[in-house]
């Protein structure tokens, strides 16, 4: 199966990239700035530890900085979980974020797959505790995963914590998404996890990431929390030093900072998002219940439409190459009105020369 992610700028010729699920946005005033005051102190090694900006997480995720370790990006620190627990069987849905599964790879990890349905909404069913047996050491799920946009049930996080405790295996949960859900739906796992009685808790691991709701992919700056600091140390062991660079802290610290930004992106997206799913479902694509900054459809027609849309400058998301899915699944980022707006055009044009076309194949074969 074809390795690939979505924000290939680098080998297609793109006036608009719907393929990353990036905010809107872009990168808030003060981040960028603060960035470009981190490439102005870059003469001076980073801080290996990113102390200043571990407390500064610490405070926003009521946590203590011990339980904090930072990356070059979320998916350095997933290959550094994977190195630090060198778990022997590991359960992942399916589909969903594919570097999981390379990261396990690294370490002779089994994986296991809790396939997602397409008949369910590719929502994530209570029998995902009965795949969770006594050889499971690690069970990582993407709330709200990738590429579906899809949430867990709120019911089952509970279940999921107390069965990962019975079987002595550690929960580890993406939320780097979390920030694009509405407040009915927003809820970390972690804030479900100091809620529950201390003897029943578990290991629980949470990644986050400061790239998508601030726009910066390129500076690659991400975290994860864990409840048991041992697992932390042993990750830290894992990195190399100097892993965040300054321009990244810099931008970090002042990300932390733009709760408005978040918010006004939180609410921008939500309506876009709706609007977009409606308009889509009128051209006869088949939406499902994305709650993030992109929305997951099947294309009924025969056209290719990475394809076509690439062929106007426009790039999506083809979701061939995930596990679980062909080449009739496709995601798209949620972005301004405007550009939101050419690609539904486009996507019409589209669906538009389908039906000509079938309407005058209707015409042949009746002659």
């Amino acid at each position: 199966m074809e390795y690939t992610h979505g924000g290939d700028v680098y080998r297609n010729r793109v006036k608009m990239d719907f393929s990353a699920n990036i905010g809107p946005f872009g990168m808030p005033e003060s981040v960028r700035e603060a960035a470009i005051r981190g490439v102005l102190a870059s003469t001076a090694y980073p801080d290996s530890e990113a102390e200043e900006l571990r407390n500064g997480i610490a405070g926003k995720e009521g946590v203590l900085p011990e339980q904090i370790v930072c990356g070059n990006g979320a998916a350095e620190v997933i290959y550094h979980l994977a190195a630090a627990l060198k778990p022997k069987h590991a359960l992942l849905l399916a589909p969903t974020f594919s570097e999981y599964e390379h990261a396990l790879r690294t370490v002779g990890c089994q994986c296991r797959y809790y396939f997602l349905r397409e008949k369910n909404g590719f929502r994530i069913m209570p029998d995902i505790l009965d795949q969770i047996t006594e050889v499971i050491d690690l069970v990582l799920i993407c709330n709200p995963n990738n590429p579906t946009g899809v949430i867990c049930p709120k019911d089952l996080y509970f279940p999921l914590m107390e069965t990962c405790r019975l079987r002595n295996c550690v929960l580890a949960v993406d939320e780097c998404f979390q920030d694009f859900l509405l407040e009915e739906d927003r809820c970390s796992f972690l804030d479900m996890w100091k809620s529950a009685e201390e003897r029943k808790r578990g290991r629980l691991f949470v990644l986050k990431a400061f790239t998508k709701m601030y726009g910066i992919p390129g500076l690659r700056m991400g975290y994860g929390i864990s409840t048991d600091r041992e697992l932390v140390r042993k990750m830290k062991k894992e990195r190399q030093a100097w892993n965040v660079s300054v321009p990244a802290q810099y931008a970090g610290l002042a990300a932390l900072k733009e709760e408005e930004f978040a918010k006004t992106t939180r609410n921008y997206v939500a309506g876009e998002r709706r609007r977009m799913k409606q308009e889509l479902k009128k051209l006869g694509f088949q939406v499902f219940d994305s709650r993030a900054n992109y929305i997951f459809f099947k294309n009924p027609y025969r056209a290719e439409l990475y394809e076509q849309c690439l062929k106007k400058e426009i790039l999506i998301r083809k979701c061939e190459n995930y596990l679980g899915l062909d080449a009739s699944f496709y995601r798209i980022a949620v972005k301004t009105r405007e550009e939101n707006e050419e690609l539904l055009r486009c996507l019409e044009s589209i669906v538009r020369r389908e039906e000509i076309w079938h309407q005058a194949r209707s015409r042949e074969e009746r002659k």
